[in-house]
């Protein structure tokens, strides 16, 4: 009895001379609010943002991992805006991402002009922006001919995808 009690304690005392323990979270960095996704009749001064599960490592930012692309709208029935689509030619959009200065989980992408009028945005996540704890962001597998019709490379890794338009005038 003496001999399990002692082995026991021992056990105890090495368990708590251990320190805490560490939880790996092995969930993948991810995008969990666009707030302009899908939106129509947006102002062209807004500041597109992205939400982050977790704060993102600002040397993943770069001109490659974040970007803006554009491409001008138009209406068959000015009237009718289900007829309403986006052009075929997207060209990039110049500015930079970077972390929002209230919080590292949020990422703005400044535009160096404002955006311009009747035009559809994207704005463009691949998995090469990372997360200081998370890792990668996590792969939306968008398949080749959905890129395309952004005027994308297929082989473009995207993690996230926001798409809005601004307003007619």
């Amino acid at each position: 009895m003496r001999l399990i009690s002692t082995a026991i304690a021992t056990l105890a005392l090495a368990a708590t001379s251990c320190g805490e323990p560490t939880l790996n979270d092995p969930q993948a960095l991810q995008v969990v609010f666009l707030p302009l996704h899908f939106a129509r009749d947006v102002s062209p001064g807004v500041v597109p943002r992205a939400y982050f599960s977790a704060a993102v490592e600002e040397a993943s930012l770069t001109a490659q991992s974040v970007f803006l692309r554009s491409s001008p709208w138009s209406c068959s029935d000015e009237q009718d805006p289900s007829t309403c689509h986006c052009g075929e030619n997207w060209s990039q959009v110049d500015g930079q991402a970077a972390l929002a200065a209230e919080d590292a989980a949020v990422v703005e992408f400044i535009p160096t002009q404002d955006m311009s009028f009747k035009t559809c945005y994207l704005l463009v996540f691949t998995t090469a922006v990372r997360g200081i704890e998370r890792g990668p962001l996590d792969s939306l597998g968008l398949p080749a001919d959905t890129l395309a019709a952004y005027g994308l490379d297929g082989s473009l890794d995207v993690g996230a995808l926001e798409d809005f338009w601004t307003a007619a005038q």
